[in-house]
């Protein structure tokens, strides 16, 4: 046997190239704008602090109530009692679409970054449903509960905003966007 061959020698390791086109610094701006604005999404669609009462929680996901203990109890929407008939359907159509429009734009984030098309209609319309549901859902609770003591709480709102970034991101990258 020769001293010279290793024959447990391997070929050199050569690195897999793939070439994306270049991305915008504007492009990768807007995919981190989305995913800052599912975080806001994903926030506002656990939280019970759409509306608040003392020891009250109310959102999209239903009511939660806590005693001075720190015992909390929670009720969905289908299982909640003594609920205006208006504010179920409106929930739980918000959680849907909230859900989907995280699940789109974390999507439509994670493709761009890639360097690839994002397809922007499907977004669009979960983003629209979802700010129509929400909007509804909080006509819906603020009508029914005027003069209950219950107050407009900070959840909606920081749900809204991550929409309407999302939105806005959409738009800076519409050249990005495919329909």
């Amino acid at each position: 046997m020769s001293s010279d061959v290793d024959p447990f020698a391997t070929t050199p390791y050569v690195p897999f190239e793939v070439s994306l086109p270049p991305l915008a610094s504007r492009h990768k701006a807007a995919a981190i704008a989305l995913f800052a604005s599912c975080a806001a999404m994903t926030f506002g669609l656990a939280s019970f602090g759409w509306f608040t009462q003392r020891g009250v929680g109310i959102g999209l996901l239903g009511v939660r109530t806590c005693a001075e203990d720190l015992s909390c109890h929670t009720a969905s929407w289908l299982a909640a009692s003594g609920v205006p008939a208006s504010v179920p359907p409106l929930g739980l159509a918000g959680v849907l679409a909230l859900a989907a429009s995280i699940v789109l734009a974390l999507n439509a984030g994670v493709k761009v970054l890639q360097g690839g098309r994002v397809q922007r209609l499907a977004l669009e319309i979960a983003l629209s449903v979802a700010a129509l549901a929400v909007v509804g859902f909080g006509y819906a609770m603020f009508g029914s509960t005027i003069g209950n003591g219950i107050h407009l709480g900070y959840a909606g709102f920081v749900a809204l905003a991550g929409l309407a970034g999302a939105g806005i991101a959409l738009g800076i990258m519409r050249d990005r966007a495919a329909r």
